[in-house]
């Protein structure tokens, strides 16, 4: 419901995978209708799974408009988050305002 609420135009999970995660991301599309996509990732390897998402979400042209990138609670200025690289240890924050009333 909640994911619902925030109408994405993308679900995208990093992680470490595990046996059902196509299944659980393909059963997550079916329910919400909504394209998702998985990207691998071991603390070792975050760095690159944040560089494919970019890639990822460049070449799905979503746009960053409203999209402001926190790490280590300073932002990202928009123009760095292509080469942004994560260290371990790095915290990460995506938000996305939403205007209304």
């Amino acid at each position: 419901e909640q994911l619902a609420l925030a109408d994405p135009q993308v679900v995208v999970d990093i992680g470490e995978d595990k046996p059902t995660s196509t299944e659980d991301m393909d059963t997550l599309q079916a329910q919400t209708g909504v394209p998702s996509v998985f990207i691998s990732a071991t603390l070792k390897t975050l760095p690159d799974a944040y560089r494919t998402l970019g890639a990822l979400l460049e070449t799905l042209r979503l746009p960053l408009s409203g999209v402001v990138v926190e790490r280590n609670r300073e932002i990202v200025p928009r123009e760095a988050l292509r080469n942004l690289a994560l260290n371990g240890g790095d915290s990460l924050e995506i938000v996305r305002l939403v205007g209304g009333g």
